[in-house]
């Protein structure tokens, strides 16, 4: 059993394909696609269902998934303890959000990094099922991620409302607010990798109004830049818009995300720790300034 295959195979899970997982870690598509036959043919039954170019996950594939997750967290553990003459410095394994605004995520990382400079930290992006994946199987150790409703086993960073995004010269830029009917016939930009798409679709069907599409992306970069060049709005969580764009409220579209910080249920107490000084410093950054450039005013803590 080779470990690197492993890791292969629990990525290409994570990923949905071969590409996706050969970028993240940084090796070519063969490498992969070899190490997940010799898997298949060690095991003796295959992990994938092949459909043209997609994977889809067998069922031998899923529960080989969930074990492999735990091997690899094992193997992490041993390692850092083992590391350094037995010496562990701390260590936090941190999932995000990929729609958090990156230049709050990248302070708070800088801020974290300057304060605890001997904290081991790694830092993985995915989406909301993703990470909770990761968490569940002792990938990281903590998540920042956003839910709709409060989970029982977070600790709130900010609350944000998702607004419309429009070009500064649109001609709903300078209302105080607007409706979904408002932007019936407006050309519309979907973020598809959104984690409150689905809530959002319903909100529109409740509304009896059709939204006119003329993109759908996975990057809030790329969305934000179709709205600069004037081709369409979009609706998503304020902190993502910049200051060459404009946000509007949108009245019958009252959804919120709030920002929330995980750990996982075996946490060391360093990592609790850990997690107590990030809360804290959020709140300072909000409240006061501190350090927080990027904290913009319009989050609000609970």
């Amino acid at each position: 059993m080779n470990l690197a295959h492993l890791r292969y195979f629990a990525a290409v899970v994570e990923h949905g394909n071969v590409t996706r997982a050969a970028e993240a870690l940084y090796v070519s598509q063969p490498t992969v696609s070899a190490a997940l036959r010799s898997l298949e043919r060690e095991l003796g039954q295959p992990l994938f269902d092949r459909v043209g170019r997609r994977l889809r996950v067998t069922a031998a594939g899923a529960e080989a998934y969930r074990r492999v997750t735990r091997i690899l967290a094992e193997w992490d553990d041993t390692r850092s303890s083992l590391s350094t003459d037995g010496a562990d410095p701390g260590r936090l394994r941190l999932g995000v959000l990929e729609t958090l605004p990156h230049q709050w995520l990248a302070d708070l990382l800088g801020w974290l990094r300057r304060a605890h400079p001997g904290l081991a930290t790694t830092v993985r992006t995915g989406g909301a099922a993703r990470l909770a994946s990761w968490l569940a199987g002792g990938r990281v150790d903590a998540l920042l991620t956003a839910v709709e409703d409060q989970v029982p086993d977070g600790r709130v960073l900010f609350r944000e409302p998702v607004v419309a995004v429009v070009h500064p010269d649109h001609r709903l830029a300078r209302r105080d607010r607007i409706t979904l009917r408002d932007l019936e016939t407006e050309p519309f930009v979907q973020r598809d990798h959104c984690e409150i798409m689905d809530s959002g679709r319903e909100r529109v069907r409740r509304a009896g109004v059709r939204l006119t599409l003329v993109a759908r992306v996975r990057s809030d970069e790329l969305a934000l830049s179709l709205v600069r060049q004037g081709i369409g709005y979009t609706l998503a969580p304020i902190s993502l818009a910049t200051d060459d764009v404009a946000t509007v409220p949108v009245d019958d579209f009252p959804i919120q995300r709030s920002v929330v910080l995980q750990v996982r249920a075996d946490a060391t107490p360093e990592q609790l720790r850990t997690v107590d000084r990030i809360v804290d410093y959020q709140r300072r950054a909000s409240h006061s300034g501190i350090d927080g450039r990027s904290a913009p005013s319009v989050l609000s803590l609970p």
